[in-house]
């Protein structure tokens, strides 16, 4: 296994011993996240990260960071729902669930404060909330 996975890996399981268990969710069609209690969908986010040359020298440190992100980021309503380790054009790649653009944007820019990362956000669509774009688009 190379360091990539290594890497991830060892993310996993750190990760799942701070993280709950996932709340219950609806069975419904592609890619919803709804949760069954509220009836409401709350908005997904892929963020597209590179380390700055400060997140470089301190690779070793970027398990505990994200930890530490993860739990930082909650009280605010922001949810991680999967962060890699990636090699290629990304150094990492996580997926949130935030109450809105503004929260999520606030707190990606109090991570990037610290020096280690750059971050690039993009709001995914669920299938369902897609269905809504396209319908007001006609």
């Amino acid at each position: 296994m190379g360091v990539a996975g290594v890497a991830v890996k060892a993310a996993r399981q750190s990760c799942s011993a701070v993280r709950a268990p996932p709340a219950p969710r609806m069975a419904s069609t592609l890619g919803s996240t709804c949760c069954a209690t509220e009836r409401e969908t709350v908005p997904s986010y892929i963020t597209l990260m590179n380390w700055t040359d400060q997140g470089v020298k301190n690779f070793r440190d970027s398990v505990d960071r994200a930890d530490t992100a993860e739990v930082a980021l909650s009280p605010a309503g922001i949810k991680f729902k999967d962060l890699y380790w990636t090699v290629g054009a990304y150094d990492l790649i996580a997926t949130f669930e935030a109450p809105d653009e503004e929260t999520l944007a606030a707190a990606l820019l109090a991570l990037a404060a610290q020096g280690n990362l750059r971050t690039t956000t993009l709001r995914a669509f669920t299938a369902d909330e897609m269905r809504g774009v396209i319908a007001k688009a006609t």
